[in-house]
Order: structure tokens, then C-alpha cells, then sequence
């Protein structure tokens, strides 16, 4: 997205910053009424096109870029993408490159932390929100300093769960004593394996001896070559699961659906969150008391068939109203800003972002209001940065 508004001459460069009080960061208008927001305008040069000129410094969007992913198509779409945002694209080893954009195994870390001018597709630590037990922490270690946060009433209750095999269930359940006490309340749970996605591994369980059940049956599939292997897997989560979910009757009428956002992190740190949003639809028809876990888990990866496609919908088209539509995103946008705040201000050990973004430090180092900006910059960071605050700026576009 910076890429296109860049193309159309509509960037800004946003210093946006926030202490552990701020919540609910949604546009820029509301960081202005804070202070702490500097416009610089992008616009194209009549003399020299393909350049863009800004206050402080004029400069040609030319870039080395690698790409490298396992999957062609996802390659092919990736390099039309930056061909159209970048006039000059010239496509070169990691070694030479000014951006990769790969698979997080096939980008060299070594180089980008060598050139801090050199930039990547992914943060380096970022298990704070990628692992489901990790991201579980993330958010209850925030709602612990920040009950009135959003997060309190739009996150399940959660329990974390490290067993290796079925007969080491008791001790684990000793562990997470919460757990084993609300086994006893009767009410339903799901539970998810920490490393795994595609929907591999989740099961349904109500009672101690269905928990039993369910390592028992990861013991004998991690004999089969596709199984899922609980020793491999380790840590799961469990969460009490939502019985009673919304279901629409005029589209994919008594199906169960989630949401799929679409989301992009910048620098340290601003965050997208993109309207397209999807919503995806389970393949069958949802039934609380069946075990067929086809009914319950809505991803598009698990379902076979010619219709396939039709479970899957663009969200703005749901047979809700426009208020209703705009206040899920709106909410969607202000849990995205609360999560990636509770990860970068309460897991830095988990999520790391860099002290500096490398677009903001592009421009001539020789104009005078560059340095007086350099200046101020670091008056600011020595102060802010000493506090353990981070920048964090929720754009909705």
C-alpha cells in the first residue's frame, strides 16, 4: 500500500507515537488532536519524471529487489506487484539486494542487520503473534496491566496446555490447574495446537476423559507419516468455545464463518489494516453436537468439492447493514492497534521492532532541515525509547 500511494503522489510520512495508556488508535485525525503527528507530501517533479520531491529532499525510487518463494505463483504475483509500484525494478541476489520479499527461511538475516538501509518482508522475532501459546501470553500478560482493554471482551478465555503424550496429561493438567477445574463445569472447549495451521489438530472436548481421548489418538497417528505427532506439537492452547455463533440465513444459510483481515505491519511501527476483508464459511452446515469438525472450522483449505468457491465472500457484501458492517471493521481495526501494542511494549522478547525505519532516514543528509529533524529526532527517541514506549500508528485504508 505504500507503494500505491506513493504512485499516485499521495504519501505522508507519519511520526506517530504512543505511550502504554493510548488505546484505540484508529485514523490520522485522532493522532493529530494528540500532537504528534508531522505531515510531508509527496508530489511528482514536472522536470524530471519519475522522481518525487518532498521538503526536505528529492530522490528516485530505484531498487534491487529479490524474490524468493517455494511457490511460483505466489513469486510471479509478487513481482508484478513491485514492477507496477517501482519504476525501476531490477531483480538480484539477497547478497546485492535493497528488499527481499521471501518465504521468512530463504531471507538472509545476516545482510539486512549488516545495511540498516536494506529492507525485508518480515520482522525477525515475531513469535509474540504467530504462535498461538506465544500470542495467548501476549494478550494475557497486557489485559493483566490493562483489564479496561478491548481485548478483555473480544479474546476467549484461554488456557495454555505442554503435554508430550497422554500419559503425561495429569501432570500437565496439574500445570494449568484453572483448566483442569473448569473440566468440571460443563462446558465446551477447543483445542488447538501452538505450531500448527491449516486446521491440523483441532479437536472438540467437553469432559477430562475426552481431553484423554484426544492424546490418545495423537499417540497412534504419530505412527502414520501424516499424522499429528503431540510430541512434535507440545504446546497447545484451549479455549472455551463459542456454541452459539452467528449464522446467516440468506447466504450459506446455517454455516459458521470467521472473518479473514488482511493485514500489514511497517517500521517500528505503523499498521495497516485493508478494508477488502473476506469472510469464509464452513463446508457444512454447523452442528453444535457433531464431532465432524467440518462443520465447526471454516477454513477454505479442508473443503473439497465444485462449490467451494461460493464459501468464500467478499465481507462488505454480507446481508448486514452498513452500520453494522462498518463497526465490525472499525472494532477489527481497534483490536488489530491493541494487539500489536500489547506485543511490542509487553514481549520484546518476542517481537521485536527496529528502533528506526530506514524510509524516514532516506532523504539528503546535507539540507539543513534534515539535521535540525535528525536533531529533534533523537531528542525524542533518547526520551521515548527510555521508557520502553513504542511508535504505533493504526491506519485504516
Amino acid at each position: 500500500m505504500d507503494g500505491l500511494r506513493i504512485r499516485h503522489g499521495s504519501s505522508t510520512v507519519i511520526f506517530a507515537h504512543s505511550d502504554l495508556e493510548l488505546r484505540d488508535v484508529e485514523s490520522e485525525e485522532k493522532l493529530k488532536t494528540l500532537g504528534g503527528i508531522s505531515e510531508f507530501p509527496l508530489k511528482p517533479n514536472a522536470r524530471t519524471p519519475g522522481w518525487f520531491s518532498v521538503d526536505f529532499g528529492i530522490w528516485k525510487f530505484s531498487m534491487n529487489v529479490c524474490v524468493d518463494y517455494d511457490d511460483p505463483l505466489v513469486a510471479e504475483l509478487i513481482r508484478d506487484a513491485l514492477d507496477q509500484l517501482i519504476p525501476d525494478t531490477k531483480y538480484t541476489p539477497a547478497a546485492s539486494a535493497s528488499l527481499q520479499w521471501s518465504s521468512y527461511e530463504s531471507i538472509t538475516f545476516e545482510t539486512i542487520l549488516k545495511n540498516p538501509r536494506t529492507l525485508c518482508n518480515s520482522y525477525i522475532f515475531r513469535k509474540a503473534l504467530i504462535r498461538k501459546h506465544f500470542l495467548a501470553t501476549t494478550v494475557q500478560t497486557w489485559l493483566a496491566k490493562h483489564p479496561e482493554s478491548i481485548l478483555a471482551n473480544t479474546v476467549p478465555k484461554t488456557y495454555l496446555l505442554e503435554c508430550d503424550y497422554a500419559d503425561y496429561l495429569d501432570e500437565a493438567l496439574n500445570e494449568s490447574y484453572e483448566l483442569r477445574d473448569a473440566l468440571g463445569e460443563g462446558k465446551s472447549f477447543i483445542l488447538k495446537p501452538s505450531m500448527t495451521d491449516r486446521g491440523q489438530g483441532i479437536r472438540l472436548f467437553s469432559t477430562r476423559e475426552e481431553l484423554e481421548g484426544i492424546f490418545e489418538e495423537f499417540d497412534m497417528d504419530s505412527e502414520e507419516e501424516d499424522g499429528v505427532m503431540a510430541s512434535q506439537l507440545r504446546h497447545f492452547v484451549v479455549q472455551e468455545y463459542i456454541s452459539r455463533p452467528l449464522l446467516l440465513q440468506s447466504v450459506r444459510p446455517g454455516r459458521k464463518f470467521h472473518i479473514r483481515a488482511y493485514i500489514v505491519a511497517f517500521g517500528a511501527i505503523k499498521v495497516w489494516v485493508w478494508s477488502e476483508m473476506l469472510a469464509l464459511f464452513a463446508g457444512q452446515m454447523y452442528d453444535p453436537s457433531t464431532s465432524d469438525m467440518g462443520a465447526h472450522l471454516t477454513n477454505t483449505c479442508l473443503q473439497d468439492g465444485p462449490n467451494k468457491d461460493e464459501n468464500v465472500l467478499r465481507f462488505w457484501s454480507l446481508p448486514l447493514s452498513e452500520e453494522v458492517l462498518q463497526g465490525v471493521f472499525t472494532q477489527i481495526c481497534q483490536i488489530t492497534g491493541e494487539i500489536f501494542m500489547a506485543a511490542a511494549a509487553g514481549q520484546q522478547m518476542h517481537f521485536q521492532v527496529p528502533l528506526r525505519d530506514p524510509w524516514l532516514m532516506r532523504p539528503c543528509l546535507t539540507r539543513l532541515r534534515y539535521l535540525e529533524w535528525t536533531f529533534w529526532w533523537m531528542r525524542m527517541s533518547t526520551s521515548i525509547f527510555s521508557k520502553s514506549i513504542r511508535y504505533v500508528s493504526v491506519k485504516c485504508s
